[in-house]
């Protein structure tokens, strides 16, 4: 016994340089990523490196996905070692980062200039031939503001929308409305909460007069069916195991669930769908009766 454990402290003592040395060669082929500090922005401004934060979720798929793809690759490697500051958070161990990037959902890609002022806002997955692009732009034109391309304003004076753009809206929502399979888009399927209730607030208004913005179309729309059909698909991204609602399907036919739950919207939503069913088919059946 006394041997064999003398030759597992020989072989410790061979194998550990070779270890040590694999692994710091194997570090240059890393992004050398830091945490959100104070201290980091005092030195990429001190170094005059602009800031790039990947803002992720240990639970978001396409995190992971551009962990192994993109911030692998090898040209991204080289141009944000030497050419930023590398920052990487997850969104739950920041709230306030979280809450003020929510609209860039996971991952996001901010890029700081070295004064700390924003200067890129990227939403979602970014291929390495897209990262890469967006890099080398920023070292080329460094401080180009990349999130703020605003179109014209048009300002109506009132309250509402034009009926111009009222009918464009509603153009594109009925377009865009999936009659095989409810909800919206034939890509990934998203609990678009705001789209259903939109639906069903629409739902008495559809079955009784043209109020509104049913009269700049040119068919009456069925926002009940609408409504009910995308609720249906929506109960296949159910976790029959854990409880609770995944947040979207990989697929165009909610076959497809995908890492990372909404409880809050899916209870309402459903309980809202009951409300207006119910008020709608009892003054159906009301008006029938007369």
């Amino acid at each position: 016994m006394r041997r064999i454990v003398i030759g597992m402290l020989v072989a410790l003592l061979f194998f550990a340089p070779n270890a040590v040395r694999a692994d710091d060669s194997d570090s240059s082929n890393k992004i050398r990523w830091e945490s959100w500090s104070k201290q980091v922005f005092e030195r990429a401004r001190a170094e005059h490196k602009p800031v790039i934060l990947d803002l992720e979720a240990v639970w978001c798929h396409w995190c992971h996905v551009m962990d192994a793809t993109t911030y692998a690759d090898p040209a991204v490697v080289i141009l944000i070692n030497q050419h930023f500051v590398a920052l990487k958070v997850d969104q739950d161990s920041r709230p306030d980062l979280s809450l003020r990037y929510q609209n860039y959902g996971w991952p996001a890609t901010i890029i700081f200039s070295p004064n700390g002022t924003e200067i890129v806002k990227q939403a979602g997955y970014l291929k390495p031939a897209e990262m890469r692009s967006l890099l080398t732009d920023d070292v080329r034109k460094p401080n180009s503001v990349q999130f703020e391309k605003k179109s014209k304003v048009m300002f109506n004076g009132k309250a509402s929308l034009f009926v111009s753009q009222r009918k464009e809206l509603v153009d594109k929502f009925l377009f865009g409305y999936d009659r095989a399979n409810g909800g919206w888009g034939s890509g990934h399927k998203f609990l678009d909460w705001d789209t259903v209730e939109f639906c069903l607030t629409n739902v008495e208004r559809s079955s009784s007069d043209d109020k509104g913005d049913l009269k700049i179309t040119a068919k009456k729309p069925d926002y009940l069916t609408m409504a009910e059909s995308t609720l249906r698909g929506e109960q296949c991204l159910i976790d029959p195991v854990w409880g609770g609602v995944y947040q979207y399907s990989t697929d165009g036919e909610w076959v497809h669930p995908h890492f990372g739950e909404d409880h809050a919207n899916a209870s309402r939503e459903y309980a809202y769908f009951c409300i207006r069913w119910f008020v709608v088919e009892q003054r159906i059946l009301f008006e029938e009766r007369q």
